[in-house]
């Protein structure tokens, strides 16, 4: 049983490990991703039925290589936020294209770095089990 803890641990230690090296600021198909400030929402863009998800338009603002951008990125945003003064401030992860960092390819919820930080605590946790367990 221990032996069993001691292997799933490892699994998830190494799924945690490369996950976070792959997410934090590789090249991704023919994107980088970076950090960006939501500072402005526009939902000025109104339907007959109110304000949809696909009307909410984020400024963003983001470094790369030293240098600020502020872009207007016109698409929706994830569901999960669900009030738009929620939106105001939000750290965002961005993925630009590296030959136009104004180009934004996608952005996303925050949430994504955190499964991986997850798998990595908990294959620690199994295979420190796994040893107690085996003493």
């Amino acid at each position: 049983m221990s032996v069993i803890c001691i292997i799933a641990g490892g699994v998830l230690l190494c799924v945690g490990i490369f996950g976070l090296i792959i997410y934090s600021g590789q090249k991704t198909s023919q994107s980088y991703v970076t950090k960006a400030k939501i500072i402005k929402v526009d939902i000025s863009k109104k339907r007959s039925g109110g304000t949809t998800w696909e009307d909410i338009i984020p400024t963003l603002e983001y470094k790369v290589k030293g240098k600020r951008y502020k872009v207007k990125y016109d698409s929706s945003l994830s569901e999960s936020w669900k009030k738009e003064d929620t939106f105001v401030g939000k750290i965002i992860d961005i993925a630009y294209s590296p030959d136009d960092p104004t180009y934004i390819r996608s952005l996303s919820n925050e949430k994504g770095r955190g499964i991986y930080f997850v798998y990595f605590g908990s294959g620690l946790l199994f295979i420190v089990l796994g040893f107690i367990m085996n003493y």
